[in-house]
């Protein structure tokens, strides 16, 4: 039933009567409809075009092959007349030829839909277009022949080249390359850059104990911008984190730090004493099989003897409280002095920790002689820095200076990464101008060293592929001196025996 008649017609009558109309006034095959025609490749048709297509000339399906019984008579013998299939497609091939008088194309597959292998145009077509190519030249034939990409998405398939038109002229594979260009994946957005506008509202839990104050405040100066990222509920370490199927010849340094501080703070008869490695880690799963354990435990048995020397020549521990500006811990002590013994290679967020632990003692006055970081120099430990005390009143406005910049970027991304930063400060204090140097170094790293702009914290908050120059902004670098410049200018660090400030 169409619009409002009421006639229903049986879909044979329907049929009929298209087949009659299109068949009507044109011919068997249509060949004066003056509009498009569509046909077979059959002889006798040779009537001239202004535009003539030929399409489907496969290697594989012209020109035809005769498909007879073999006991057919004309398979026995071939004779003068004999219809040839192939012989007669190969004459309306040059019919066609003959007839174009504007435009001709051809078109064949030319890859394998299963295998996408490379297929030949059909050995008539083969052999025109080596004709064509003796003749007009490779140039001129470069112009002429072209070959679509691979996969039909593909974004050259739907642009013009030179004068010639797209190759692909499908409208449905055109809308889907669309849509694939609409849903392009863009680079990510360092989270830092829009920290204060499209960033997530971080869960924010206020410490209200002085322990947990000092100990809020003392993650933040080892780690600021992880700290921040943990309080947006992202952890980017943990997807680095691959499980593997063999087991590892060798531990990485993290694990060797974490087993000799575990080492440090388990109570023995002799402290310098190293521990039976082999026997402790019986069963736990953490050192290598075989002989590759045997090694780690001679290399931490070396590390372990050495780091115990140095904290036995500071004097004996102990730990003591120590309260002032809101905040309580306790703090690590041998003889006068304080002390901070790192298992692993120090970076700054360690020189921070020491910071803080000498400010905190200054400002309730404690009146350390100094305090001292230990930590690894290539395979021993050793003293490798030392800080001057402060009076109270100074360690107290100190105090509360950290206090507030941890507060002002409680809700942001603090700006500077802590290796390029202290980096920067170091080298700028040091002498003016040399800071841009020493911060690239560090950020993007060189021979031996690794960039810190390649960490998955620092790729989050700041970009991978954001320069140097980029990241030491006005703002970086004046947050960069207001925290690290108290620190250098009491630091002074050890060497060879030697002091220099």
């Amino acid at each position: 039933m169409t619009g409002d008649s009421a006639l229903q017609l049986p879909a044979p009558v329907v049929a009929e009567v298209l087949g009659e109309r299109l068949s009507a006034d044109s011919g068997r095959f249509g060949h004066r409809s003056g509009a498009l025609t569509i046909s077979g490749l059959e002889p006798m048709r040779a009537i001239p075009h202004r535009v003539i297509v030929l399409m489907g000339l496969d290697g594989e399906a012209f020109p035809r092959q005769p498909e007879r019984p073999g006991f057919h008579l004309m398979e026995r013998q071939r004779r003068l007349g004999d219809p040839s299939p192939a012989d007669q497609d190969r004459y309306v091939l040059l019919e066609s030829l003959l007839s174009a008088r504007q435009h001709l194309l051809i078109t064949w597959s030319n890859r394998d839909n299963r295998t996408g292998e490379s297929l030949m145009p059909s050995t008539p077509v083969r052999q025109w277009l080596d004709l064509l190519e003796q003749d007009l030249g490779k140039q001129a034939m470069g112009r002429l022949v072209r070959e679509p990409a691979a996969n039909p998405l593909e974004r050259r398939n739907f642009l013009p080249e030179e004068h010639w038109p797209p190759i692909c002229c499908d409208r449905r594979l055109l809308q889907a390359r669309r849509l694939l260009e609409d849903r392009q994946p863009r680079p990510p957005r360092p989270l830092a850059a829009g920290a204060t506008t499209t960033s997530p509202e971080p869960a924010i839990t206020r410490a209200t104990s002085p322990a947990a104050c000092h100990a809020d405040l003392l993650a933040w100066l080892r780690a600021p911008q992880e700290v921040w990222l943990e309080s947006l509920g992202l952890r980017p370490k943990e997807w680095g984190r691959q499980v593997l199927d063999l087991e590892p010849l060798a531990l990485e340094e993290r694990e060797r730090a974490r087993l000799l501080r575990e080492a440090l703070q388990t109570p023995r008869g002799q402290p310098e004493a190293a521990p039976d490695w082999l026997v402790e880690q019986r069963g736990r799963g953490r050192l290598p099989p075989g002989a590759a354990g045997a090694l780690e435990a001679s290399r931490l048995s070396g590390r372990f003897s050495s780091l115990a020397a140095v904290l036995a020549g500071l004097g004996e521990e102990r730990l003591e409280a120590a309260t002032a500006g809101g905040l309580e811990a306790q703090l690590p002590w041998r003889g006068e002095q304080l002390v901070v013994a790192h298992t692993a290679k120090a970076g700054p967020g360690h020189r921070l920790e020491l910071w803080l632990a000498l400010l905190l003692a200054c400002a309730a006055g404690q009146r350390p002689s100094r305090a001292v970081l230990v930590a690894r120099d290539d395979a021993s430990f050793r003293i490798l820095e030392t800080q001057q005390p402060l009076p109270p009143a100074e360690a107290t406005v100190r105090l509360e200076q950290l206090r507030q910049l941890r507060e002002r970027h409680r809700q942001s991304c603090w700006p500077v990464p802590p290796r390029t930063g202290w980096a920067w400060a170091e080298a700028e204090l040091h002498r003016p101008g040399s800071g841009l140097k020493a911060a690239i170094g560090a950020w993007e790293g060189g021979f031996g060293r690794s960039a810190e702009r390649e960490d998955e914290v620092m790729a989050l908050c700041f970009g991978a592929q954001l320069t140097t120059r980029e990241l030491l902004d006005e703002p970086c670098c004046a947050a960069a001196l207001e925290l690290l410049q108290p620190v250098l200018e009491r630091r002074s660090t050890e060497q060879g025996g030697g002091r220099r400030r």
